[in-house]
Order: C-alpha cells, then sequence, then structure tokens
C-alpha cells in the first residue's frame, strides 16, 4: 500500500470541503456509527505510517447533536463534529456490524459514558491498561467487542474498522466540491 501524504489545505475551498463531508455524514450517519479518518497532526502520521495505512484515527459519531466521542491523550473527550472533520485529510463513515438505531443509540451512551477515561498509551503497544482507551479501542468496545487483548499483534488499527461494519461513505470516493 502506498501512503499519500496528508497535507492540511487551508482557505475558503478547505471550508467548503468540510463542510459538503459533514452534510454527507449527517444525511447518511447514525448515533453510535464510527469516523475513520486519516488525520493531519504528528501523531495521525506516526499511527498511519506504522500500520502502513491510509486511516488514523476513529470516533465514535454522535449524529443528533453533530458531536464526536474520541480517545485521545489525555482522555476520552467530546469535540464537534466540524472540528473532527477539519483535522481530515480523508474520512469513511462506518456502520458497526448488526447496528440499528437503538444499538448505536446505545454504544454512542456507552461511549459517552467513559468521558474523562485516561488514553491508553500503552493499550497502542499492545500492553492495554482497563478502563482506559485508545480511539479504535473504545469505538469497538462501545459496540460489545471484546478489547484490552495482549500482543502487539492484538492491536486494533484504525484501518481495520471496516471489517467490523459496512461503509456508509468515503470521502475518497465522493465527489469533490469545486
Amino acid at each position: 500500500m502506498s501512503l499519500r501524504p496528508a497535507l492540511r489545505q487551508s482557505g475558503p475551498a478547505a471550508s467548503a470541503l468540510t463542510r459538503s463531508w459533514q452534510k454527507q455524514i449527517l444525511k447518511r450517519g447514525r448515533d453510535g456509527d464510527w469516523l475513520v479518518i486519516r488525520g493531519y497532526n504528528s501523531t495521525g502520521h506516526l499511527v498511519a505510517v506504522a500500520g502502513n495505512a491510509e486511516l488514523s484515527h476513529v470516533g465514535i459519531l454522535d449524529a443528533t447533536h453533530a458531536k464526536v466521542i474520541e480517545a485521545v491523550s489525555p482522555a476520552v473527550t467530546e469535540i464537534s463534529l466540524y472540528e473532527f472533520l477539519e483535522e481530515a485529510d480523508r474520512v469513511v463513515l462506518i456502520r458497526p456490524a448488526n447496528s440499528d438505531r437503538e444499538s448505536g443509540r446505545r454504544a454512542l451512551a456507552k461511549a459517552r459514558g467513559e468521558m474523562g477515561a485516561p488514553y491508553d498509551l500503552l493499550g497502542t503497544m499492545g500492553m492495554p491498561e482497563a478502563g482506559k482507551f485508545y480511539c479504535s479501542e473504545l469505538a469497538a468496545w462501545s459496540v460489545g467487542m471484546e478489547v484490552d487483548h495482549e500482543g502487539a499483534g492484538e492491536v486494533l488499527h484504525p484501518a481495520e474498522m471496516a471489517k467490523f461494519g459496512t461503509v456508509q461513505f468515503d470521502s475518497d470516493k465522493a465527489d469533490r466540491p469545486n
């Protein structure tokens, strides 16, 4: 796989692109869906390179309030959907397998209940700590998947999330506004 560089754009065109992604996500997404992005920051670059993957971060969508629950250092937090997307070079909206509206709401509530929980840095290296979360671990846990498996091969990389659901939107396959 070839990793394209994630270069932050700015100005009216970048804002228009972020707004178009937000519109598509709010149109197609539901509470509890996963937003998987390729982030611009150094952590996003490190995660993408380490995993030889085009994606680097996961958040849980609160479509009702246009918010995202995410596990980032130092803790699980909430951010506006627009701000989350501003930090993305690419976004993929995934509906977890066997998810309906009610189970999506439960998954979102479960993730929101962990607000303030510490970031699981050791978990990203295969040494998970109970009660702590890294991004894809929080997303998987919110829908009832088992997490906290030890071993470097057990780390759940953001690029793997599509294996556990159905893609509803991928910005790389969408028409970009002029």
